[in-house]
């Protein structure tokens, strides 16, 4: 074998390595790719968090709460068993507070400024309060049996397929990492091919003059 083959094949195998190390950083940017930032508006006049009722988030998801106009803070009231209470710098301006919530449960929250604990724990939240609330929801549902009951002893239960949600694009800078590593990977795999091809050309004029 003369040293031209092994270089070739040397660097066949840089571009086989540089390929698995692809594949391997996918699920990686793919998971950072599907993070999700909810978005909370923080106004006066009236005083109010919009939307007051963010709904269901997932477990992992990050909610960012937006100062519009006046001066708050977000307070942590009823929170779930194990959640972490918090209390955030005041706002002004357009500053932002976020939190990332891992807990399942019932989450009210108020600005210590314009309202109280009270009225965020109100059964329904009046909305000429500035008060908030959401609730998060396991990141993966537990599988149950086509009819929603336990499965009898001996019987073979088959478990509802799970709908993926609808990806949401990722913010920054919390995405950015995750394309970050892919840009990495496609440049050295782009460095390995274009080695390759100056390689073929060089052999190919090597042969021609030698002729």
């Amino acid at each position: 074998m003369n040293v031209r083959t092994r270089g070739t094949r040397g660097k066949l195998a840089v571009l086989l390595g540089t390929l698995a190390l692809l594949g391997s950083m996918l699920p990686l940017v793919a998971s950072v790719a599907l993070a999700t930032s909810r978005h909370v508006s923080v106004t006066t006049g009236p005083n109010a968090f919009t939307p007051q009722n963010l709904g269901t988030i997932t477990a992992g998801e990050t909610i960012t709460w937006t100062n519009v106009s006046g001066t708050h803070n977000v307070v942590s009231a009823n929170i779930p068993a194990g959640a972490t209470s918090w209390v955030s710098p005041l706002l002004t301006g357009t500053l932002t507070f976020s939190r990332t919530f891992t807990v399942v449960g019932n989450y009210r929250y108020y600005c210590a400024l314009h309202s109280t604990d009270v009225a965020a724990n109100a059964a329904t939240q009046l909305t000429t309060e500035q008060v908030g609330q959401f609730t998060v929801i396991a990141a993966t549902p537990t599988p149950t049996s086509e009819t929603g009951g336990t499965a009898a002893p001996g019987s073979t239960s088959k478990p509802k397929p799970t709908v993926p949600s609808t990806a949401t694009l990722p913010d920054l800078p919390g995405g950015a990492n995750g394309f970050a590593i892919l840009a990495f990977a496609i440049a050295a795999l782009g460095s390995v091919v274009l080695a390759l091809a100056i390689d073929a050309v060089r052999g190919a004029a090597r042969r021609r003059s030698g002729r």
